[in-house]
């Protein structure tokens, strides 16, 4: 369900960068790390950006839609060919964004409430354990093992021994 706040009117004369400097100064101050308040904030001003050189006007949050974001999404995938996990970063920078905007009173509902992540490879580049080592970990009828010693079997097996 999508949140709904009370506009604050008295509030929309600022402009959606005097927006991102305030959405700045109340992620460090919630403690957020430099590099997610960095990496949000320019992931923001991109979108800004973007919106703008599209529309060829300035900026207004009345054009912060789902089709927006949706759009701005298939921009960087489709034809900026950016990484999933560039896409993800920047579709999450939105979601808190839009959320922070509707929790201010600045929006009366989250346009980016049902926007998706894309999917894509998994992020780690770490393998799976392969079946003969599974299997290796499974208990033999006769043989029950505790949580402790599976779990040295795992790391035994992780990192490369075989078990018999």
């Amino acid at each position: 369900m999508q949140r709904v706040s009370p506009l604050k009117t008295e509030r929309h004369d600022q402009t959606p960068h005097e927006l991102l400097e305030c959405w700045r100064v109340f992620l460090q101050e919630h403690d957020h790390s430099p590099g997610t308040v960095k990496k949000y904030t320019q992931a923001v001003f991109h979108f800004l950006a973007w919106h703008e050189q599209e529309e060829r006007v300035p900026f207004k949050l009345a054009a912060l839609t789902p089709i927006a974001l949706i759009g701005y999404r298939n921009e960087l995938q489709h034809e900026q060919h950016k990484s999933v996990s560039t896409i993800n970063l920047r579709v999450s920078a939105l979601r808190a964004w839009c959320a922070w905007l509707v929790d201010q009173g600045y929006l009366p509902l989250d346009p980016a409430a049902r926007v998706k992540l894309v999917g894509g490879e998994a992020g780690s580049k770490r393998e799976g354990l392969s079946s003969a080592q599974v299997n290796a970990l499974l208990p033999r009828p006769g043989l029950p093992r505790s949580c402790a010693q599976l779990c040295d079997c795992a790391s035994v097996v992780a990192d490369g021994d075989s078990l018999k």
